[in-house]
């Protein structure tokens, strides 16, 4: 099992002829103090939550709702990985959208997908799902991606019959 990230790791990843920089920044209350230092020029977040700790899905909610409202993240697509969806406590993908309020982000690009990063098998840890989506997403022109924004939002609301 991966150790909670402690500071910040960097990865470059290659997938579907993108290459991802990716930062690995620490959750801790300390850590989130040096967030805003990785906001410049960040195209995309990856927001990953642990789907067996609701008791800790309020202050993700708070940091994640905080962070939507900096100014260089204002066209950032979210990916948000709710991780650790085979343990037995883990609450499904919708109580998750709940709780971290996703379908308040009216204008935003943002999708969810179950996760289990730590799985052998990468299509059973479903990592893939989320990135197919993001490299979509990413490769859009702004315009576009805003017209899809509205367009998602729009249906799921109706979905969720808000």
């Amino acid at each position: 099992m991966r150790a909670a990230t402690i500071g910040f790791n960097c990865e470059c990843v290659e997938y579907r002829k993108i290459i991802f920089s990716l930062w690995d920044l620490g959750g801790s209350a300390d850590a989130r103090a040096f967030w805003r230092l990785y906001y410049k020029d960040t195209q995309a977040i990856v927001f990953v939550v642990d789907s067996s700790e609701l008791d800790r899905m309020d202050e993700a909610r708070e940091e994640l709702h905080r962070m939507m409202m900096e100014h260089e993240l204002w066209d950032a697509p979210l990916l948000v990985l709710a991780n650790k969806q085979d343990h037995p406590r883990a609450v499904s993908l919708r109580e998750i959208t709940e709780h971290l309020q996703l379908f308040s982000l009216t204008n935003r690009n943002w999708y969810i997908v179950d996760t289990r990063a730590t799985h052998p098998d990468a299509s059973e840890a479903n990592l893939h799902a989320g990135l197919d989506w993001l490299a979509e997403v990413l490769l859009m022109p702004v315009a576009k991606r805003q017209e899809k924004a509205r367009h998602e939002n729009k249906v799921r609301r109706q979905q969720h019959g808000s």
